[in-house]
């Protein structure tokens, strides 16, 4: 049996703070290679070092519009959905903030749970290319 809405946007809601640590791995590995580009290192590290700090953030925002669009499809199923106070939380300022947007979210849950993966083979990469060799 699958787990249900409140389920997977609680889990969502969580996962997104796995981007915070990437986010400031991403920004380490930027400021790195720059330092190192200006001393003469590839300018390609500093372009991929933006992309570890930005995959990052990127991880943060796709698991909380998941989580926010879980939620709003779980709430149009069953008026009563109970969700973690975290996640009835944030519902509620998105809503308020924009309810619109909020309401018109398509979150990603495959992706949502590959791009932490993804962003960790990059980080990786970016960190044999720049301390490896």
């Amino acid at each position: 049996m699958s787990k249900s809405f409140a389920e997977r946007a609680n889990h969502h809601i969580q996962l997104r703070w796995i981007g915070v640590p990437f986010l400031l791995a991403g920004l380490f590995l930027l400021f790195t290679a720059f330092q190192q580009a200006v001393q003469g290192g590839s300018w390609f590290y500093v372009l991929l070092g933006v992309a570890c700090s930005l995959m990052g953030l990127t991880c943060f925002g796709l698991n909380h519009d998941t989580a926010i669009s879980l939620a709003v499809e779980g709430r149009k199923q069953d008026e009563d959905l109970v969700l973690s106070s975290q996640l009835e939380k944030e519902l509620r300022i998105e809503l308020e903030r924009d309810k619109a947007g909020a309401l018109g979210l398509q979150g990603n849950p495959k992706l949502a749970l590959m791009l932490p993966l993804i962003v960790l083979a990059v980080q990786c990469t970016e960190v044999y290319l720049l301390f490896g060799k």
